[in-house]
């Protein structure tokens, strides 16, 4: 499950969500920074992105009243590790795909790069000489991910509303990568801190980049 910090910001994130979703129904634009009359506004719609795998659901957690969509007419769309039914109904629809899992770390999974770097050296070193094209024993490469990303990213460009993607380091890179138009090199080796929302604004040409920090850097501390 989440950790203390995890948990934190899952609650952090429901009230960023939250707060960003309000609009004039005069003007269309954005209200963020007063509440005091959310009352005669409206809420923009919302679909959620997730990947399949427990860590995620459990971050979606405090938006339950958040609408669950059915994904029966959906193939490309699927429930994995997480449970369908959970998340009350209300007014967003919410898709869970193992397409958006971490990449898979094959016979390493679980273990640390100090790990990997002592006990399988040459392994290492083929990562760190090609990162993208690097395949883990039994696991992927970045560009498998990119191609089970392929069918997400298409579902992303045709949504006309707000869109969520609660995912994990490798497929959050990518789909930067490709949003932004930045090599696939260069993004394998992006620093992705934790707790941190990365908000994409299409704009007329290309997209621009808002990082919102939603907890800082060892804000818990451990006794």
């Amino acid at each position: 499950g989440l950790t203390i910090e995890g948990k934190e910001y899952a609650s952090r994130l429901r009230d960023f969500v939250e707060r960003t979703r309000y609009i004039s129904p005069e003007t269309e634009e954005d209200i963020v920074h007063d509440p005091e009359h959310r009352d005669t506004c409206k809420k923009r719609p919302l679909v959620i992105f997730s990947s399949g795998l427990k860590r995620s659901f459990e971050t979606l957690r405090p938006l339950q009243r958040l609408q669950a969509s059915s994904n029966e007419d959906r193939s490309l769309l699927h429930s994995d590790n997480a449970s369908e039914g959970e998340i009350e109904s209300v007014e967003t629809d919410v898709f869970n795909t193992t397409a958006l899992n971490e990449i898979s770390a094959g016979v390493f999974d679980g273990m640390t790069y100090d790990e990997i770097k002592q006990l399988h050296p040459k392994q290492f070193a083929a990562r760190l000489k090609n990162k993208v094209s690097y395949r883990y024993p039994g696991g992927e490469s970045y560009r498998d991910v990119i191609q089970r990303l392929q069918p997400i990213v298409h579902e992303l460009e045709r949504q006309k509303s707000d869109v969520l993607v609660v995912s994990h380091t490798a497929p959050i890179r990518l789909l930067l990568a490709y949003f932004l138009g930045k090599p696939v090199e260069k993004m394998a080796l992006e620093d992705i801190p934790m707790h941190c929302v990365f908000e994409i604004r299409p704009k007329a040409y290309g997209c621009d980049l808002i990082k919102h920090r939603i907890m800082k850097e060892n804000e818990f501390h451990r006794t």
